[in-house]
């Protein structure tokens, strides 16, 4: 026997044993365990081909959507500082000149009003050349009230006069007044005194009209008495001052330049224990006379 003979014998005996298998599948009595069958008395259809599952795509993430920059804000411009307002340079203060001392020539046509505190300037000027050549017209206890009721004189070039008639006899242009303290408000009192002052200062100007009046304050006492104190006295100076002002008279401080550290004229000034001056020191009165800044108004207004 050929080899192809042998060949087709073997393909043959393939197949018959190929078809027994098939028959012996119909007969058995238990179900096809086929996936694919549906029950064990049914011929399973003949399988299709197997689906190919495609999985799901995944989703594409959208991208996330760029940050929107913000527009960078404008720079904004800070205002301009001001520029400091240069401070104004303030303008020197100019110096106070003090006016300058007066000569004793200014006082050659003035005449001094007074009592006997008064008497003793007229003594030191008549001895002195601090004061030039003023006229005095002094009278002891002379009072504000007896130069207006005339009940007391005063003497120029021997003859007696009321204070306006002397005043004009001597042909001045000032008069310097010290009055008060030693009658006239020990026995009237302050207020009666000052109008006794009104009537003087009106008698003066009605027969002097261009005159100049000044009004010089008191002089201290050494010490106070029953009836009268420097209390009394510095209320009276000070009303004074005010007068003056009020009745365009010029106010002269003398009396506040004899005072010590009680307020009273001390010793080495008192020459009676209670209110004449000494004769040297008068010397103070004169220079107080002679400086400008003692005046109300400039003495040389």
């Amino acid at each position: 026997m050929n080899t192809a003979t042998k060949i087709l014998a073997v393909v043959l005996a393939l197949l018959i044993l190929a078809g027994g298998y098939a028959l012996s599948s119909f007969a058995s009595p238990y179900p096809y365990d086929d996936p694919w069958d549906k029950a064990p008395d049914t011929v399973p259809a003949t399988p299709g081909p197997i689906p190919v599952v495609t999985p799901a795509p995944e989703p594409t993430p959208e991208p996330a959507p760029e940050p929107t920059a913000e527009p960078a804000p404008e720079p904004t411009e800070e205002p301009a500082e001001p520029e400091p307002t240069p401070e104004p340079t303030p303008e020197p203060t100019p110096e106070v000149t003090a006016e300058p001392m007066l000569e004793p020539s200014y006082f050659d046509d003035a005449a001094f009003l007074g009592d006997s505190i008064s008497g003793v300037l007229e003594y030191y000027g008549l001895n002195h050349d601090g004061l030039g050549k003023p006229t005095f017209l002094v009278t002891v206890d002379y009072s504000v009230q007896a130069a207006v009721d005339g009940s007391m004189l005063v003497r120029y070039h021997g003859r007696d006069y009321k204070p306006e008639g002397a005043l004009a006899a001597a042909g001045v242009n000032k008069v310097f007044i010290m009055l008060g303290a030693m009658g006239d408000i020990a026995n009237f009192g302050i207020d009666k005194t000052m109008d006794n002052w009104a009537k003087l200062v009106d008698n003066i100007r009605e027969k002097n009209p261009e005159i100049r009046i000044f009004i010089q304050s008191c002089t201290p006492l050494a010490g106070d008495t029953p009836r009268l104190t420097n209390q009394m006295v510095d209320d009276y100076n000070a009303r004074l001052k005010d007068f003056a002002a009020e009745n365009d008279c010029t106010f002269v401080e003398i009396g506040e330049h004899f005072k010590d550290a009680r307020g009273q004229l001390p010793f080495e000034h008192c020459r009676d224990g209670f209110a004449h001056l000494r004769i040297d020191s008068a010397s103070v009165w004169v220079e107080q006379l002679k400086d400008p800044a003692n005046y109300s108004v400039s003495p040389r207004a």
